[in-house]
């Protein structure tokens, strides 16, 4: 019986080897004779070699990639891993080089595994004339195995033998960006696929050898840029294999871009697994690897521009359009000088700040995904209205001393009249001093009452109108006093405590998603891994903050936090958009207690995990039901229904940048996309301008 699997196995691959070798139009043996280290002379299994998939030219661009499939080192997944990927690329102008690299199962292991690899680089840049290939536009993609074997090449490279008597040996092997799909990055027992390990290493390697091959450790300034791509979900080869060469490009300051999949298991590179290669290849056209554009695009049409306010103008626009590379932005001028760039497909921008009474002229332009800019728009000009309002009231703070926030600058004598604030109980205003931002005053107290509830009258408060308005007469808000924190612990996850440098603990006693929070202890270097770190001296602690948050700088995985006001604080813990829990785990994680289970985000910088102190009702949002909707992008889609948990408008482009689709919705909906013809589109989604969210969708 088992031979009788192996017999209908063997017959299957080369079945599919059959069908993947019909598209490709070439075979390139990598040595014209025997390889260096070949154990005998079998075309098979002892000749490194690669298929080449190439694009008509008429779609050519000029970028290559050399992909290594996958197979654990022990067997090859031409097709899975490499053929499926090189005819999609190849048909969106990419060359494409699938290698069939030696392997372990057929005696070989390092340095001829990655001698395959470096020589398939060089190959194919003395080629590239013949091929259509731009030399600086050669990168390497990996899946699995192949994608450790493509991190090794990109980091262990040369720039070529000038004096090799092969004129092959004399060209560079180092890729100029890395696409590495679900790859084995360490060979570390705790993350790497072990069964890999001696296919590539040999049995029982030195630490030393599996130090030198565990790529996270070795990136430099001079690592590619790279694509990653994996999902929580991989039984095979754990997502902790991409997040630790992310983290490691960051701390290098390698581009890289992380795409986070879903309900692919380990098989993002079949045909069951949408979205990810639109998402790479739009990766590539923004970083100009794919991308032959050198005509502008065209000028964005219909500027209008409306008055808001004193001090806030709303744009509106369409954007102009490129059928070659597509928009990537647009750039938003005002007066002539340029002032903001608004990403995406988004077509509207608030520009906020400005002086009442004054006449704005603006003007946009569009940029596409090789950074040309268009012409810019036709103007459009308003004037501000007067401001006729005077300030309000917008929060007070209260500890050893009170802060009042105002709803916009103020007059500065009348704000520091210490005459103008008034509070009951007895309580006496001593002094009143503006702060630099000038929309808070601090004021010098006498004694409050921990827990007491007090209410504050303000008069003759001005703000700095043209015609100053003053704040309505009694104007009052009630106050509690609370103590504040006397301590914060934190507890990092094993192994991964660096990811928390950066990170800041604050508080607000304002609203809990948009605060304005004030810093408590701010994470600089990498804390103490696997174990609690207490933090006593906290700043800005005069004041009681309600709410109480731990604000990652970047990423987070962090295991538990606890606040203690003298005893640990037990309230309701709040999230915010990318505080999603990875792989299960919620942000409520973060405060259950048990150092085991963790709270994690992703990459969505200023992602947080907080608590609301007086256990009210969670504050911002609760965690999605299901793995997929538990989505930082915050869209799922069944079928050709795509379903928005978050943002209030959608807009849908092709590949080639032209919006297809947009909706305006005014909470979570669903967005039928049955109208739209059969394809990979990208998604887009924002509450506002400065929340756009991405992802990709396929209608079938």
């Amino acid at each position: 019986m088992h031979d009788k699997l192996l017999i209908r196995h063997s017959a299957l691959i080369l079945t599919m080897c059959a069908c993947w070798a019909a598209h490709a139009q070439t075979e390139i043996r990598l040595w014209p004779g025997t390889a260096p280290g070949a154990l005998g002379t079998d075309p098979d299994k002892d000749t490194p070699r690669m298929y080449a998939f190439l694009p008509d030219s008429a779609k050519r661009t000029g970028c290559a990639m050399v992909i290594c499939p996958g197979g654990g080192y022990h067997n090859i997944e031409p097709f899975r891993d490499g053929a499926n990927g090189a005819i999609w690329f190849s048909q969106q102008g990419i060359a494409c080089f699938v290698l069939r690299y030696r392997i372990g199962t057929e005696g070989y292991r390092y340095p001829e595994i990655t001698a395959d690899a470096r020589r398939a680089m060089r190959v194919v840049r003395s080629r590239a004339k013949e091929w259509g290939i731009d030399t600086a536009r050669i990168g390497i993609y990996g899946a699995s195995a192949g994608g450790h074997l493509a991190a090794v090449a990109s980091n262990y490279y040369d720039t070529g033998n000038p004096n090799a008597a092969d004129p092959i040996e004399r060209m560079s092997c180092r890729p100029v960006f890395s696409l590495l799909l679900m790859p084995v990055i360490s060979m570390d027992a705790r993350w790497t696929y072990q069964p890999g390990v001696p296919n590539f290493l040999g049995s029982n390697p030195s630490q030393a050898l599996i130090d030198s091959f565990s790529m996270e450790k070795h990136i430099t300034a001079k690592t590619p840029p790279t694509f990653l791509a994996h999902d929580y979900d991989d039984g095979l080869v754990t997502y902790l294999n991409s997040i630790m060469y992310r983290d490691s490009c960051i701390a290098h300051g390698i581009g890289v871009k992380f795409l986070r999949v879903y309900n692919c298991g380990h098989g993002i590179t079949t045909n069951g697994c949408p979205g990810w290669a639109d998402t790479a290849l739009l990766w590539l056209n923004a970083n100009r690897f794919n991308v032959v554009d050198k005509t502008p695009p065209g000028a964005p049409t219909g500027l209008s521009a409306q008055a808001l306010g004193p001090a806030i103008v709303r744009l509106f626009w369409t954007s102009g359009v490129d059928a070659e590379s597509g928009i990537m932005r647009t750039r938003v001028y005002r007066d002539g000088q340029h002032i903001q760039d608004v990403e995406g497909q988004e077509t509207t921008y608030t520009d906020s700040g400005l002086t009442e009474e004054t006449q704005y002229a603006y003007q946009v332009s569009s940029i596409n995904f090789t950074s040309l800019e268009s012409p810019r728009s036709a103007p459009a000009s308003v004037t501000t209205p007067s401001d006729v309002a005077g300030p309000t009231i917008v929060a007070v703070y209260a500890g050893v001393s009170v802060l009042v926030e105002f709803n916009e600058p103020v007059e500065q004598a009348s704000a520091q009249n210490a005459a103008h604030y008034a509070i009951d109980k007895g309580v006496s205003v001593t002094s009143a001093l503006l702060q630099s931002n000038g929309r808070i005053v601090v004021l010098t107290v006498s004694p409050l009452t921990q827990g007491a509830t007090y209410a504050l009258t303000v008069n003759n408060v001005r703000d700095h109108a043209k015609t100053a308005n003053a704040i309505a007469p009694d104007s009052k808000i009630t106050f509690q006093v609370r103590p504040g924190l006397s301590k914060i612990r934190f507890y990092p996850r094993a192994g991964l405590a660096a990811r928390m440098a950066g990170g800041v603990f604050e508080g607000t006693n304002g609203d809990p998603a948009s605060g304005p929070y004030s810093p408590l202890y701010a994470i600089g270097a990498s804390p103490a891994n696997d174990q609690w770190t207490e933090v006593a001296n906290l700043t800005n602690n005069d004041i009681g903050y309600r709410y109480i948050r731990y604000r990652a700088g970047g990423n987070c995985n962090i295991a538990e936090i606890e606040f203690y006001r003298g005893t640990k604080l037990a309230g309701t813990p709040f999230g915010s958009p990318g505080s999603y829990g990875n792989s299960g785990n919620d942000f409520r994680k973060a405060f259950d207690g048990d150092v085991s289970t963790y709270f994690d985000f992703s990459t969505e910088t200023g992602g947080y995990t907080g608590m609301d102190t007086e256990g009210g009702s969670p504050a911002v949002r609760t965690p999605c039901a299901t793995a997929s909707e538990r989505n930082l992008l915050h869209f799922s889609v069944s079928g050709n229904r795509l379903r928005v948990t978050s943002a209030a408008s959608v807009i849908l482009t092709n590949t080639q940048g032209m919006v297809v689709l947009r909706r305006q919705l005014n909470g979570p909906g669903i967005v039928d996309l049955s109208a739209l013809a059969r394809g990979v589109y990208a998604v887009s989604g924002a509450k506002n301008v400065n929340e756009i969210r991405r992802a990709a969708v396929v209608v079938r």
